[in-house]
């Protein structure tokens, strides 16, 4: 099969990450992959170039998000390729796609995935038409978890067009990085302390950082965060740890190619957030082979083990008691750790990436 995918760039988001453990391994099943990049400059150098090297086509319009440009440049590019699939990751990207698909030639079919379970666009009610016809457009919408379905089925009703697929864990390469840390590369990390590592966008809208600095202001000095990522929020964030004098035990790591290594080295992972569509964070916490902990909310609790893995959103209380059991008592530690290295077997990225195949394949004849 000749297939394309298309998303906003390939910045530090879940989805990013997906495609590229994803486009590899159709790559390496024996079909033609690219992928459009609609702006490169929010994009990873380390995931352009394991893209390239693995074979998939990279395609940069080099335009805004936003620019209308797009749509023009989408439907020039796919009559004159003639994928078979094309598949559309996040907003605007899918939106692009679906105003270029009245023009697109008939053997082209069209699919997307749905990544969340909450959207801006659905606090108003005047958009839902604008969002039916949009989605209507496409052959097949990829659901990330039963959750992701019944929340676009809510918002969209009597849409038929479904199906879910679980996003997958790239557990081999989990294990390649854990096996080639080098501890010296690292000493910005103190050993002493009992170190707790948060991988996450700074979007107060969906993520909890906030609570999780007030856990560690309870808890005193021999307790270190480390965040990892950026974001918008970065600085609310830095204001609400100096107003509880913690600087010295909150450190902002930013962007992160490293992720798996520092899950590894860490003593604790944890993901405080508001809601999530499927939490990759949580599954590469699970197979990081230390512990792990997250907010019992959509798309986390989906996705670990039992309810031992979770504690409530907005209670740093309860969150630092959470920590301070897990972090002092071993047998919890091998207990999360055994519990969850055997729980995220079932979310294989290889897995993930034939089922989408799969789908693919209804479609050629």
């Amino acid at each position: 099969m000749k297939i394309l995918h298309l998303i906003n760039d390939l910045g530090s988001g879940g989805a990013e990450k997906l495609l590229t453990d994803i486009l590899p391994i159709m790559k390496e099943e024996g079909h033609e992959v690219s992928l459009i990049i609609l702006n490169q400059y929010n994009s990873l150098g380390v995931y352009k170039e394991k893209l390239k090297n693995t074979g998939v086509t990279l395609i940069d319009f080099k335009k805004s998000f936003y620019s209308p440009v797009n749509i023009f440049y989408l439907i020039k590019l796919l009559r004159k390729e003639g994928y078979d699939i094309v598949h559309a990751h996040l907003f605007p990207s899918f939106y692009h796609l679906a105003l270029a698909s009245p023009f697109l030639p008939k053997k082209t079919k069209l699919v997307c995935t749905e990544h969340n379970v909450q959207n801006n666009r659905r606090k108003y009610g005047y958009l839902r038409p604008i969002d039916k016809w949009v989605y209507n457009r496409y052959n097949k919408v990829i659901c990330i978890t039963d959750l992701v379905e019944e929340s676009l089925h809510e918002w969209l009703s009597q849409f038929r067009k479904s199906i879910v697929i679980n996003n997958g864990v790239n557990l081999r390469e989990i294990s390649l990085a854990q096996k080639n840390i080098a501890k010296e590369d690292y000493n910005f990390i103190n050993f002493n302390k009992k170190n707790i590592l948060m991988v996450g966008r700074f979007n107060l809208i969906q993520k909890n950082h906030t609570s999780l600095v007030e856990a560690v202001a309870l808890l005193g000095k021999e307790y270190h965060v480390y965040f990892a990522g950026t974001g918008s929020d970065m600085d609310a964030i830095k204001e609400i740890v100096s107003r509880l004098e913690i600087e010295d035990q909150v450190h902002f790591l930013g962007l992160r190619t490293d992720v798996y290594q520092l899950m590894h080295l860490m003593d604790l992972n944890v993901l405080s957030t508001h809601y999530e569509g499927l939490s990759g964070v949580t599954l590469e916490g699970l197979a990081s082979g230390r512990p792990f902990i997250g907010s019992d909310v959509e798309g986390v609790k989906d996705v670990v083990p039992n309810d031992d893995f979770l504690f409530p959103d907005n209670e740093p209380q309860v969150l630092a008691d959470k920590i301070q059991k897990v972090l002092n008592e071993k047998n919890v530690q091998d207990y999360l750790v055994s519990e969850g290295l055997k729980f995220v077997e079932n979310y294989s990225i290889d897995k993930m990436a034939l089922s989408y195949l799969a789908v693919y394949k209804e479609f050629i004849h």
